[in-house]
């Protein structure tokens, strides 16, 4: 199998069809209601029948839409069994506080479930005995994230490998996840079928990976991409910094290494290029990878936005299209 990789975002987003919404009923009656219901949205929060995620982990059925009220939910952790779930914050960010609470000793959630699709929910303060505690753990086989935040985990996301999984993370923020040991990340997939990170800000992890540009300041030398078996084929990218571009096999195409000047305003976080930047113009047709098409119709907007990219006529290498910005 051979990857690609490639600094350009895609034009397509997921859009996903919630199940209609029924009247919420009395938790001790919802599960002898779904035998003979079709999937059902269970709703979550301090007025609600359940008042907990967990309460709702432990009756949800697959295809079930799991809806949590904005608000702190402070030491809740739980569990996800069931199959092409949809767990989304409503009116806001859902905020799970672990505040020392943890699911097997593992995370705040631990989806066990395939095909799961996390919206508008945010994770903190996930530790536990190993150092290895995280925001989510995925077990299961297939993720969506999106518009969610991680942070002061000892990992945001941690995916082990399942050639089955398709990951898709946006519209997401990670930072300051890291137990500081080197060993624990922002952002960790394992060996998975394909992994789609795009419109997210994922920076200052303590320690360990982050999944982002390299512009320590205090200097020193990082890793961009780590390649495990697979070949990884990294094309058009602008990498900055003192660190190593690959480690691991794979191929390196039409890529440009670049210092911090050829970009407007980086302590701003505007990467977009200076006029007589190397990567105008550098890039190639990257073609596509498991049928989806690589080459890009739109760009990342701080902080985790889009917005469409421009055409200055040949492809430039990089996250952004050249528009004459001085």
């Amino acid at each position: 199998m051979v990857r690609t990789l490639v600094c350009a975002l895609a034009a397509a987003t997921a859009m996903s069809l919630a199940p209609a919404s029924r009247p919420a009923v009395a938790a001790d009656t919802q599960e002898e209601m779904r035998d003979a219901e079709q999937p059902a949205v269970l709703r979550v929060g301090a007025t609600r029948e359940l008042k907990r995620p967990s309460a709702a982990a432990q009756i949800a059925r697959d295809g079930d839409t799991i809806e949590i009220d904005a608000g702190i939910y402070d030491g809740d952790a739980a569990v996800w069994r069931q199959h092409r779930l949809t767990i989304r914050g409503l009116g806001g960010r859902a905020h799970l506080r672990a505040n020392g609470a943890h699911a097997e000793g593992k995370a705040i959630w631990v989806i066990k479930g395939n095909d799961t699709t996390i919206e508008s929910v945010e994770f903190s303060g996930a530790k536990v005995s190993d150092q290895n505690g995280a925001g989510i753990r995925l077990e299961g086989a297939g993720l969506t994230v999106r518009e969610c935040y991680f942070h002061n985990n000892e990992n945001g996301i941690l995916a082990g490998a399942n050639q089955a999984s398709d990951i898709v993370v946006e519209h997401s923020e990670f930072t300051q996840n890291g137990a500081g040991d080197g060993y624990s990340h922002n952002l960790y997939v394992g060996n998975v079928r394909s992994f789609t990170l795009r419109f997210s800000y994922v920076h200052h992890a303590l320690v360990g990976h982050n999944v982002m540009m390299n512009d320590r300041p205090a200097g020193g030398r990082s890793l961009f991409v780590r390649a495990g078996t697979d070949s990884a084929r990294i094309v058009n990218n602008v990498f900055s910094g003192r660190g190593v571009v690959l480690n691991g096999p794979g191929e390196l195409e039409n890529n440009v290494v670049s210092e911090k000047t050829a970009f407007v305003d980086p302590a701003g976080f505007d990467y977009r290029l200076r006029a007589g930047a190397a990567a105008i113009g550098r890039g190639v047709d990257p073609g596509s990878a498991h049928g989806f098409e690589l080459r890009p119709t739109m760009e990342y907007a701080h902080k985790t936005g889009k917005r469409s990219r421009g055409n200055s006529g040949k492809l430039d290498a990089g996250a952004f299209e050249y528009q004459n910005v001085r």
